[in-house]
């Protein structure tokens, strides 16, 4: 369904955005993927009509059809929380707190990467790796607060399919 997904917007919507085309009027590589996420979040937070797209619920109905979805989704919520209360959230307020939970595909082919971004006025971040290659790049989380102590702090990882990271939002 991902694969679909990402292979529809970049073969029929992403050529029509001015921020994946470079000043030659070519396709830049490097933009497809901030540009597919930018497409999937407009998509979660309503904009369905201006998108081409039948109105859903979802950002991936194909994927919350599927049970293995639907456990996953659980868990990441299950996480969320204990993280939270892990960073000093009232555990009470932790386990109520209603916040949804915005998934959205990243599809990375040899030298392509998201770059730093920050999710600023969410709780907390996840990641969840469904597929890795062999070669696969690692996941790079610093904190953008400042380079000097307490902060500054990067952490790095190697992923494998199945990893899930659950990191400040900041």
């Amino acid at each position: 369904a991902v694969l679909s997904g990402y292979t529809h917007f970049v073969n029929n919507i992403a050529d029509n955005l001015d921020e994946v085309m470079d000043e030659k009027g070519k396709r830049d590589v490097a933009s497809i993927n901030d540009a597919f996420f930018k497409w999937q979040l407009s998509y979660f937070q309503g904009n369905k009509k201006s998108l081409g797209l039948e109105a859903m619920q979802t950002t991936w109905p194909e994927l919350d059809a599927l049970p293995e979805y639907r456990r996953l989704r659980r868990y990441i919520d299950r996480l969320s929380r204990r993280y939270l209360i892990r960073s000093g959230v009232e555990p009470q307020h932790a386990l109520n707190t209603s916040f949804s939970v915005f998934n959205w595909a990243a599809v990375h082919h040899r030298g392509e990467f998201h770059g730093p971004h920050a999710h600023t006025g969410e709780h907390c971040v996840g990641v969840f790796y469904a597929r890795t290659g062999k070669n696969a790049g690692k996941l790079r989380i610093g904190d953008p607060r400042g380079h000097l102590p307490p902060f500054g702090r990067e952490q790095i990882f190697t992923v494998k399919p199945g990893t899930i990271i659950i990191f400040p939002a900041w």
